[in-house]
């Protein structure tokens, strides 16, 4: 993505409760942002998200340490 299409910034949301997706996110060097309280509704209820992203420069420095 960062190469390709010359993006600074890759982001994805994902539920709170689903913290296996959020952990897998972090140990690959991706960082929380934020949270949007209630901010999609799943099965009639209002759920929080969680914003996590990785910068070019940040994915530039971990590829550099594998």
């Amino acid at each position: 993505s960062f190469d390709h299409l010359n993006l600074n910034k890759v982001y994805s949301y994902h539920q709170a409760d689903n913290m296996a997706m959020i952990k897998i996110n972090l140990k690959l060097g991706a960082k929380q942002e934020g949270i949007l309280r209630e901010d999609m509704r799943v099965s009639g209820e209002m759920k929080d998200m969680v914003i996590i992203s990785v910068l070019k420069k940040e994915y530039r420095e971990l590829q550099q340490s594998l």
